[in-house]
């Protein structure tokens, strides 16, 4: 056998090695499992971010919540001033009411944004239990495509490797 024979010969081997590596690659089996860790990563992504909107959520809500309270103190400043000192003119009625009014009107959107906050972070909680609960099954899934994977390949690895020790004795 001169050398272009034996290497067309092993050229010849090495693709039909080629080939089975390329039919392990697109089984059908392994193209599922590859969708289901993708499916998994997806789903861990999208939970991470969820945890960190509520966080940032419950960053928000405290915010709110000592603005409130500095909203109220002003208001009780406000009466504590009206009962020590009364207004006197007409103008100083409608100074102090119109700060009552802007502390009232403060309040009242704090406590608007307080209950939305609660909407989404209930939302979230719902999306969080449905995304915890499509994991689990995606990697029950994945771990019983996994064996069947192994199962089915092992034989063709195995013919792979024969494939390829015959070519490298080419």
């Amino acid at each position: 056998m001169n050398q272009y024979e034996a290497l067309w010969a092993y050229q010849t081997e090495d693709m039909k090695a080629d080939a089975i590596a390329a039919a392990i690659r697109r089984s059908p089996t392994r193209q599922r499992l590859e969708k289901a860790r993708d499916f998994i990563l997806d789903r861990q992504k999208e939970y991470k971010q969820i945890e960190e909107d509520v966080g940032a959520m419950v960053d928000r809500k405290d915010i709110i919540a000592q603005a409130i309270v500095r909203s109220r103190d002003q208001l009780q400043a406000l009466q504590s001033r009206y009962e020590s000192a009364p207004p006197r003119t007409q103008e100083d009625v409608r100074s102090l009411l119109s700060d009552v009014s802007r502390c009232r009107d403060t309040i009242r959107q704090y406590e608007v944004e307080i209950s939305r906050i609660v909407r989404e972070t209930e939302t979230n909680e719902k999306r969080q239990r449905s995304v915890r609960l499509e994991a689990a099954n995606a990697k029950k899934t994945f771990d019983q495509l996994k064996a069947e994977y192994e199962e089915e390949s092992k034989s063709k690895k195995e013919e792979l490797e024969v494939q390829r020790a015959r070519a490298k004795e080419l």
